[in-house]
């Protein structure tokens, strides 16, 4: 899976409405038919309302590793997902990665961050989060630095790690690495990708440097 930490089975986003009930069968029967040494298998689920019961039903049976948790604006939303989990996981322990991506859940991100020992860690999806507050996501990225901010905090505060947003441009490469570099100045332990050519920049902005380890030696 071209060294990636993780491998991200997306039924959301990634999937047309007519065809949830077949890419369900399709990542069952990827992660029950497959080998993924080393490398974490996350499914990025369905929000509850649209389709999420059903994605729990089946693919908690196929054991994941973990479950990325779409639209999560309240600590009740994660409890009950991870209620229901626990109900179709028959005794396999699953992780929870919810992913932050409204303005509502950056209001209770402290909260968020501290439902569950359940929770990997926290991500930001920083399209929807931009649609949310009304505005245009841009390479800059001014626009949700308040948000990276309070995620990079809430993650601190409760030992969680923190995973940015990802670079959707992955014709501009120098933007990602520009992105990426930042991501990690302010805090970030890590980021989604959605194309493989990304993944070596990624390892290397965020593999301590020499300074840095020394600095931590010491």
């Amino acid at each position: 899976v071209f060294g990636a930490d993780g491998i991200i089975f997306d039924l959301e986003d990634a999937v047309s409405p007519i065809e949830k009930d077949s890419a369900r069968y399709l990542v069952y029967y990827a992660l029950t038919h497959n080998e993924y040494d080393q490398t974490k298998t996350i499914v990025r689920i369905n929000p509850l309302i649209y389709g999420g019961r059903d994605d729990i039903a089946m693919i908690a049976q196929a054991k994941p590793d973990v479950l990325m948790l779409p639209m999560i604006q309240h600590p009740d939303e994660l409890l009950e997902i991870i209620e229901l989990i626990d109900h179709h996981a028959d005794g396999k322990k699953i992780d929870v990665i919810p992913l932050i991506e409204t303005a509502g859940g950056i209001a209770n991100i402290d909260a968020i961050a501290g439902t569950s020992d359940r929770i990997l860690a926290l991500a930001f999806g920083s399209e929807d989060y931009s649609v949310s507050i009304g505005t245009e996501r841009t390479h800059e990225g001014t626009e949700i630095l308040f948000a990276r901010q309070k995620i990079v905090n809430a993650a601190a505060a409760n030992g969680l790690t923190a995973i940015d947003t990802p670079f959707t441009d992955v014709q501009d490469k120098e933007g990602f690495l520009k992105d990426t570099l930042y991501a990690k100045q302010i805090g970030f332990k890590g980021k989604l990708a959605i194309n493989p050519r990304q993944i070596d920049s990624i390892h290397k902005a965020f593999t301590p440097s020499n300074h840095e380890i020394k600095w931590s030696m010491r």
